[in-house]
């Protein structure tokens, strides 16, 4: 059992920052930041190295799915690095880059600090449809 790790690459027709407005306004954070689009979320954050933040995620039945953390790195349209803490996984590390490619921007989500594979696994089709979401949210904006 040691640690895991996953990595998502996605390309976004949207600029850096757009994309890294979307990760670190709540009031955008709450339309795209969970598994199910059907769901509903709640966001918060001080969005400063050292800062928190919260996220809630609701389902369509009211279940609750609470996530915290706090920011290591902010580096505006460029990277974010920050703690994710939830029922799920307990003290964990998102680092999410934003790149220039081809008339697009390039999004790379790295999930470190796994400590076995199925949690490994559900974060990362939980990851995958969030990026999906924020595809669709950032079209419609």
């Amino acid at each position: 059992m040691g640690v895991q790790r996953l990595v998502i690459k996605k390309k976004f027709s949207a600029p850096r920052e757009k994309l890294f407005a979307a990760w670190s306004q709540p009031d955008i954070m709450k339309h795209w930041l969970k598994p199910n689009a059907q769901w509903s979320a709640l966001s918060k954050n001080t969005l400063a190295v050292g800062g928190k933040f919260h996220h809630t995620m609701v389902t369509s039945d009211g279940k609750s799915y609470m996530h915290e953390g706090e920011y290591k790195e902010v580096n505006p349209n460029r990277k974010l690095i920050f703690t994710w803490n939830s029922d799920y996984a307990k003290d964990t590390l998102v680092t999410v880059e934003f790149e220039d490619r081809d008339g697009q921007t390039e999004l790379t989500l790295s999930h470190d600090l796994f400590t076995d594979e199925e949690t490994r696994k559900d974060h990362f089709e939980g990851w995958t449809q969030c990026l999906e979401n924020l595809d669709s949210t950032l079209k419609n904006s």
